[in-house]
């Protein structure tokens, strides 16, 4: 299929670029550092400072979960912006489409082939990431997690890169490769501040200023709904009742609904659908 055939062509370019092994490289160094870190901590608590609270236990441990994937949220984010923020409009800047589309190829296959390569490629290494974090937190701190659980929280965790790459690829119709980065990562910061400001105050006003970020941008409220189902959700209800006073910006915040993820994957089909529709309009 021709879809595929242009997504393969894109994860060649990745790889010759050397975006691949260089993300590989930088994030086992971060692996390492907080692996570290949970070490060390991990020990320093069990001897000097033993929790016989099993609930205090549970939270303490919890704690580094939260901070790794916040850390692991920032980093996909990040990666999903800028390695597609110039999917089109580098390429049209360089002339590579205008020798691409003449082929027997229609544009829409182009676009989607594009859209797909880097949205595997983000989900693949969000996953990774998200596997890592957990998997350092269970076997050093001993945290007891469900695996349904953790499976239902990768499963929406793999919803924020789809969001960005869909939203990079579209805004790449429209901007130069540059300012289609600092967009991404404008509206990004938007949507976690938003995301504070809800959690921190309880006024109508400020929970209204947070739904209204997490509509433009979904990304920090899917979060949210990571953290909350990777903890267990609703089958630990003293956890969701101290998350916010315990875990602070890393996990703590107001969880959407499933409503709001159906909105999410609209929101998804919304953006590759006006992509696709603009690119085969667009006079190149």
């Amino acid at each position: 299929m021709m879809v595929l055939t242009v997504a393969r062509m894109v994860w060649t370019e990745i790889v010759r670029k050397r975006l691949f092994w260089t993300t590989v490289a930088l994030t086992v160094v971060f692996l390492a550092l907080y692996l570290f870190a949970v070490q060390r901590v991990s020990a320093s608590a069990g001897s000097d400072n033993p929790l016989d609270d099993p609930l205090d236990a549970y939270l303490h441990r919890a704690v580094w979960l939260s901070i790794g994937l916040y850390m692991a949220n920032l980093i996909v984010a990040y990666l999903a912006i800028f390695s597609a923020a110039g999917t089109i409009s580098s390429e049209i800047e360089s002339g590579l489409l205008l020798a691409v589309l003449p082929r027997p190829i229609r544009r829409w296959q182009v676009y989607l082939g594009k859209w797909l390569a880097h949205t595997v490629w983000s989900g693949l290494y969000a996953a990774g990431v998200y596997w890592a974090v957990v998997g350092i937190v269970r076997v050093r701190t001993g945290l007891p997690l469900d695996p349904s659980a953790l499976w239902r929280g990768c499963g929406v965790f793999e919803l924020i890169p789809c969001v960005l790459v869909s939203l990079m690829v579209l805004g790449s119709l429209f901007l130069p490769t540059l300012s289609n980065g600092v967009m991404g990562t404008l509206l990004f910061g938007i949507g976690m501040i938003g995301g504070f400001v809800q959690r921190v105050s309880a006024a109508p006003t400020m929970s209204k200023v947070g739904f209204v970020t997490s509509l433009i941008i979904p990304t920090n409220a899917d979060y949210y709904r990571m953290f909350y189902e990777a903890l267990g959700g609703s089958s630990l209800p003293p956890i969701g009742a101290q998350m916010s006073a315990r875990f602070g910006p890393f996990g703590g915040g107001p969880v959407p609904n499933n409503a709001f993820l159906v909105y999410t994957g609209l929101y998804i089909a919304l953006c590759v659908g006006i992509g696709l529709w603009r690119f085969g309009q667009r006079d190149l």
